[in-house]
């Protein structure tokens, strides 16, 4: 993990508190440090019955002033994992995933093999990096009931990356992804994260991938190869 959260559980930071000083619309809701996993899985959890939906925003990036609208806009016309960053991979067999194969791309900083453009936008395959922000509702992962919140799985077979883990455990609930090049990106805050320090180290993100894949066969799971 890149940062150890809040010590003791405060703000420090001026601009922050009077940020939540002035916003009270904002609940501050402390959990336990699971790294990446943390933005979902605490929430997911307390909303897990509820018929709600999640939007999930990394904390490094400014958002452009629409996303949350555009975001429940095309959750409530595809009813489905709805985001605008990622891509739609090159494969002939879901367990022949290849994060560096891919047929279209939303983004157009990376050089990774595959063509520019336009995504395939409605696929259960398309893949979600979750800087972008995405749209999740907690019946999206009832069919495996209990499996997403497993840490002891996803702690040892991709512990720094939960874009990964969601990924394979919605398509094993059988519910499609919508994706699409709209603005999300209002202005990028990051100076490093855990793609640059380890998920684009070796193509480490597919590595990631094989094992979670591998562990979760060995459960009895089935990806309908």
């Amino acid at each position: 993990m890149l940062d150890d959260g809040f010590k003791d559980k405060k703000i420090t930071n001026s601009n922050l508190l009077k940020f939540l000083s002035d916003n009270s619309i904002i609940d501050i809701n402390w959990v336990k440090n699971t790294g990446p996993y943390r933005k979902l899985l605490p929430l997911l959890k307390e909303k897990w019955e509820e018929d709600c939906i999640i939007i999930t925003i990394d904390d490094d990036t400014v958002c452009d002033k629409n996303l949350i609208k555009n975001l429940v806009g095309d959750y409530h016309k595809y009813k489905c994992v709805i985001g605008y960053r990622g891509f739609t991979p090159r494969l002939n067999k879901f367990e022949n995933f290849n994060y560096q194969k891919r047929k279209l791309d939303t983004t157009t900083k990376r050089k990774e093999e595959g063509t520019r453009g336009m995504p395939q936008k409605l696929s259960l395959y398309n893949f979600l990096t979750g800087k972008g922000g995405v749209v999740y509702k907690p019946d999206f992962f009832h069919e495996t009931k209990n499996l997403i919140f497993n840490e002891e799985i996803y702690s040892d077979t991709c512990r720094t990356n939960d874009d990964i883990w969601f990924y394979i455990v919605r398509i094993l609930n059988n519910v499609e992804c919508y994706l699409d090049n709209k603005k999300w990106l209002e202005k990028d805050i990051n100076t490093e994260g855990l793609y640059d320090n380890f998920n684009n180290r070796d193509n480490n993100n597919t590595v990631l991938f094989v094992k979670t894949l591998a562990k979760l066969k060995t459960l009895g799971y089935n990806f309908g190869e």
